[in-house]
């Protein structure tokens, strides 16, 4: 039998910027994807209204997933 893994070390909690931080993120992707899913579907979208939504919706969405991360991983040990 193999030997059992041992436990992963515990990062330290977010503190009270970090949190804000990431709460801003999710909250930027959130608010983007939901506008771009009502958008898309509203209807039947033909290949040019995809892309807009992918044009208007996907670097709010970026910009939010980069926030999110950069609150959560980022120099925490």
């Amino acid at each position: 039998m193999s030997e059992p893994l041992p436990p992963a070390p515990k990062k330290k909690p977010l503190g009270v910027l970090r949190g804000i931080a990431a709460a801003l993120g999710i909250i930027i992707m959130v608010l983007t994807g939901g506008c771009a899913l009502l958008i898309a579907g509203g209807g039947g979208l033909s290949g040019d209204d995809f892309e807009l939504v992918l044009i208007y919706a996907g670097p709010p969405f970026l910009v939010g997933l980069v926030i999110f991360l950069a609150a959560t991983r980022l120099g925490r040990h």
